[in-house]
């Protein structure tokens, strides 16, 4: 869970790093560092929101008298039978999708010509 949110900063940070570099999005620096910091603050919250709500069921499930080790191997066979293959799948198309919109809207720089010496017609 904390690596997934840490994932997610990583992937704002990215990305916002980069927004300035993007045309239709010209912000000023302070605008993205506040951006970035309030981004940074949601995710860490969501966090440790999440961390205190899994302790909290935990240690509800141990006052109740429940065994914490047959509840977990319960959800884990519930979570098994998600279709993860396809999800997998849909998330790779849409990662395929926009590697090419990014290819087709900035196609890399054609290369330099040639300056090299060239013979004068007709000499030798």
């Amino acid at each position: 869970m904390l690596l997934v949110l840490y994932l997610l900063n990583w992937i704002a940070s990215a990305v916002l790093l980069h927004l300035p570099k993007v045309s239709p999005f010209l912000l000023e620096t302070s605008t993205l560092k506040s951006l970035r910091r309030n981004i940074r603050s949601i995710l860490i919250l969501t966090g440790a929101v999440l961390c205190l709500l899994l302790v909290s069921a935990n240690s509800w499930l141990i006052y109740q008298g429940e065994n914490l080790h047959r509840i977990t191997r319960i959800t884990l066979a519930l979570l098994r039978q998600l279709p993860w293959v396809t999800l997998g799948t849909e998330i790779a198309k849409s990662i395929g999708i926009i590697a090419l919109a990014a290819y087709l809207f900035h196609p890399p720089p054609a290369p330099a010509p040639r300056l090299g010496i060239c013979p004068r017609p007709g000499i030798g």
